[in-house]
């Protein structure tokens, strides 16, 4: 009989004991497994990439250019600003909007240079170089319209033609280095890689002939630009541009 009521006690206790493990061990492995959940469910999360049409990255990168530099410039001129679809390779602006070619937006690998060809533009309209009686548009041509004419006029009007083209040159250089200057300055600001002005000379050397007299070019010649910025900005024309900033508004 001792050991009949001695085992059912055993028996009795040992139930308890299970019972009551078995409560305090239900609430840890809730609370392990909803960890767990929780745990997989936030790497599970995958942001989508915003993929923007050329346009609409160009038009981003004015707006960071224009807002950075707190620059007067209307909202339209962004509205208005487009990628022209040639294979010239080109940029200008008329003042009312800042237009560059398809062709100078593909040959231009990251978005620190493309910044500094509309930095440039935008160089000209904070510059009111329109306004100062600039009959043509500017921009970045390489080749420049004089050395065309020179070349398909007639010898005997060679002196006349080159005279009267002469007269504008020392003005047009005077706002293209303008513009190049303010390009640099609106890059550092916008925290632009200001080496992408050299990287843009390179395309521009490139496109063109290289073998143009200066004097008969009404824009400056991309190797006396590089100077000009290198020495007054300490650019470094062997960094490899790496556009570390183009994802950011």
């Amino acid at each position: 009989m001792n050991v009949s009521i001695h085992f059912h006690k055993t028996a009795t206790l040992f139930l308890l004991s299970l019972i009551v493990f078995g409560s305090l061990a239900m609430p840890l492995g809730f609370s392990a497994t909803k960890t767990k959940t929780k745990t997989l469910a936030k790497t599970s999360i995958v942001t989508p990439t915003v993929v923007l049409t050329p346009k609409e990255n160009m038009h981003r990168l004015l707006h960071r250019l224009i807002n950075d530099n707190n620059l007067n410039i209307p909202d339209s001129v962004v509205e208005d600003s487009d990628i022209q679809d040639t294979t010239v390779v080109n940029a200008y602006t008329d003042g009312t909007k800042v237009i560059i070619t398809s062709a100078l937006w593909n040959k231009l690998k990251n978005d620190d240079a493309r910044a500094f060809v509309l930095a440039h533009e935008l160089g000209h309209i904070t510059n009111h170089h329109m306004a100062k009686g600039l009959a043509k548009r500017v921009g970045l041509n390489v080749a420049g319209a004089v050395l065309s004419t020179v070349i398909h006029n007639p010898v005997g009007s060679y002196g006349a033609q080159v005279g009267t083209q002469l007269l504008g040159l020392k003005f047009d250089r005077k706002q293209e280095y303008q513009a190049d200057d303010s390009g640099v300055q609106f890059l550092i600001n916008a925290k632009y890689n200001k080496n992408a002005a050299i990287e843009v000379f390179k395309v521009l050397r490139a496109s063109g002939s290289g073998q143009e007299v200066e004097f008969l070019v009404t824009h400056p010649l991309p190797n006396s630009r590089i100077k000009k910025l290198s020495e007054k900005y300490g650019l470094n024309p062997m960094e490899q541009i790496v556009s570390s900033l183009s994802s950011k508004n």
